[in-house]
């Protein structure tokens, strides 16, 4: 019988998996130079396979066997990777923390998890008794294949993933090898790339972005350069000496770097495609000044379900959207009772997959989180989303983030983006704060403020650009912003925080849909 694929046909885990594109890749190019890191060792496709083995039999050697758990908290570099790529080759489960997680924190993800050890390079202050694996101990094994006591499965439980924890305690996300496969598969597979491209890795290896990326260049042949943070003060100078042909990067970095004074060699480099987490700006400015050929991909995702609307090579779309739908994926954006929303109205996004076990399937040790989230068959997002008519998606905000003023729902995301574009401005976050009459929300702002800001004066300039309900009565400036290691601001901290000094808007000016009144006032309901 012949006929189209069919497209929800699942592939194999020989197809997908970190082992077996490892053990392909070795067989078919050993020699070809895979990944660079930032002292300028490499290691050969042949290697690659070769350290993993090496981890994987030193770990089950301390007792590690097939899906049982293991935290690793290391940062950027080969010892992560050996140690990742181990426990894949395990068939194990790596339990990815970021390294500076102590106290408390770190103790309920362990509680959470139950590892049967952890690898790391520091000294764990910790309250439950826990072997620990020094990496560089992973390098003595010997090179050849770990014995499985099973085959390894698409639906194996391949990691355990901490979410950024914007809006409250950081949740422990399930990924399958599927799931990781799909993440990786959009940015890799999906763009074109192949064995003579290159994807600098400067964001950490331990959130789901750069990890399923990691494993999409192992499906592509591309090769990888690691380096442990970004370094914005020489990152063309980066870009060109690893010859990165695609790179991810934080909006803020591109923020930083529209803002310097242009360069001779701000364009020499081998750049075809900038990932922007989320997208930056005026993105077309950016590609267009700094010469990236196949221009920024926008994209909207979360730990969860990897990526689910994606802005695709070679297609205009607007400003501000992160893309469209991506294949294999069901979107609706709806309301609370998860009724849809009418196109150009903001609504939750909620999703599912044609496949199965092509987003995270729970949050472990959390079943009450587990049914809210996936409840009536959608996993819902959090977040707030409008869609045109051409099926363009935008993000708005975190649902928890909405604020309610003046009978609109408003997005904190739009207000921050106005207020940061303020020349005095470096930074801000915007928060609902209960209204002195207790009918509905007031909007305060937190913010990083460059010399000679005044208060007053970006009340006028926002007076300007926003609906008169949209700008913040209340303004605090603080040094610097709670952040998750991926950039996004921790607004929950910024909530529980005992409020500093505050400049209050109705104790010096008034403002309508009129105009505004530049003298003081004495403070009358909202």
């Amino acid at each position: 019988m012949t006929g189209a694929a069919d497209p929800t046909a699942m592939p194999s885990y020989a197809d997908i998996g970190i082992r077996p594109l490892l053990e392909r890749n070795a067989a078919e190019a050993p020699d070809e130079v895979f990944v660079t890191f930032a002292d300028g060792s490499t290691w050969t496709r042949q290697q690659a396979l070769y350290e993993a083995y090496r981890a994987a039999n030193v770990l089950r050697e301390r007792g590690v066997r097939q899906q049982q758990v293991v935290a690793v908290l290391l940062g950027n570099g080969p010892d992560f990777l050996r140690c990742w790529w181990g426990l894949a080759a395990l068939g194990a489960t790596c339990a990815m923390f970021n390294p500076a997680y102590r106290g408390r924190i770190l103790d309920n993800l362990l509680e959470l998890t139950g590892p049967v050890l952890a690898v790391t390079d520091q000294q764990l202050k910790i309250e439950r008794p826990l072997p620990v694996v020094d990496p560089t101990e992973l390098r003595n094994g010997p090179a050849t294949p770990p014995e499985l006591e099973r085959p390894i499965e698409l639906w194996d439980l391949h990691g355990i993933l901490c979410t950024s924890g914007t809006t409250g305690r950081s949740k422990a996300v399930l990924q399958s090898n599927y799931h990781l496969h799909t993440t990786g598969r959009w940015a890799t597979i999906d763009v074109g790339l192949g064995p003579d491209d290159t994807l600098l890795v400067d964001l950490p290896l331990f959130h789901a972005g750069l990890n399923s990326f990691t494993v999409g260049c192992l499906a592509t042949r591309s090769r990888l350069a690691i380096r442990s943070r970004p370094e914005v003060s020489r990152y063309w100078e980066v870009i060109r000496e690893t010859g990165s042909t695609i790179a991810v990067g934080l909006s803020a970095t591109a923020a930083i770097l529209q803002g310097r004074p242009a360069t001779p060699d701000e364009r020499d480099h081998r750049l075809r495609y900038w990932i922007g987490v989320p997208l930056p700006d005026r993105a077309s400015e950016f590609a267009e000044r700094f010469g990236i050929s196949g221009g920024l991909l926008g994209a909207y995702g979360c730990t969860e379900i990897g990526v689910g609307v994606i802005a695709r090579p070679g297609l205009d779309h607007p400003d501000g959207s992160c893309g469209t739908s991506r294949d294999g994926f069901e979107l609706r954006l709806v309301d609370g009772n998860d009724i849809e929303v009418p196109t150009g109205q903001v609504g939750e996004l909620i999703l599912r997959t044609d496949r199965p076990w092509a987003i995270s399937h729970g949050y472990l040790g959390d079943h009450e989180a587990t049914a809210r989230a996936w409840r009536n068959g959608w996993f819902h997002t959090g977040d707030a989303l409008s869609r045109d008519e051409q099926g363009n998606y935008y993000f708005r905000d975190r649902i928890k983030d909405v604020i309610r003023r003046r009978g609109e729902n408003i997005s904190s995301f739009e207000i921050e983006a106005e207020i940061a574009s303020h020349p005095h401005v470096r930074e801000a976050a915007c928060i609902a704060v209960p209204s002195p009459t207790g009918i509905e929300d007031e909007i305060k702002t937190f913010l990083v403020p460059e010399p000679d800001f005044d208060p007053a004066e970006l009340v006028g300039w926002l007076y300007d650009r926003l609906p008169y309900f949209m700008i913040p009565r209340y303004i605090e400036c603080a040094d610097e912003l709670p952040r998750t290691p991926t950039g996004r601001v921790r607004k929950f901290e910024l909530r529980d925080r005992d409020p500093g000094p505050v400049w209050d808007r109705e104790q010096h000016l008034r403002i309508s849909r009129d105009g505004i009144r530049a003298e003081p006032t004495a403070p009358r309901p909202a």
